[in-house]
């Protein structure tokens, strides 16, 4: 069920508090921390991201991803970029085993 489909079976009282709580948490989420994430991507597809220490890790990435590329445009937009993340999405972005001991 979509969150459209969800909401549009909500009586009104229903609505104005999952209005409030999802308010309650934008306020929340704009308050956190924000922490680095280097991001190898061609402008549309992410081919991994890597926590702030680990920009050699994601420039070794860059390199084999450039090498398994076919089309020589999408090495032209091929790119390391740098993203502030939210500490809660933050291990959305950044998993285990990507980072830390993988050099």
């Amino acid at each position: 069920m979509s969150t459209n489909e969800y909401l549009s079976k909500l009586d009104f009282d229903q609505l104005v508090y999952a209005r409030d709580s999802a308010q309650r948490l934008i306020d929340k989420k704009l308050q956190e921390k924000k922490i680095p994430v280097w991001r190898v991507t061609d402008g549309f597809v992410v081919y991994g991201n890597f926590a702030d220490d680990d920009y050699l890790l994601a420039a070794k990435s860059l390199v084999e991803v450039a090498a398994d590329l076919d089309a020589r445009r999408m090495r032209e937009k091929l790119s390391i970029e740098k993203e502030m993340i939210r500490e809660s999405e933050y291990s959305d972005y950044v998993k285990p085993q990507q980072g830390k001991g993988e050099e």
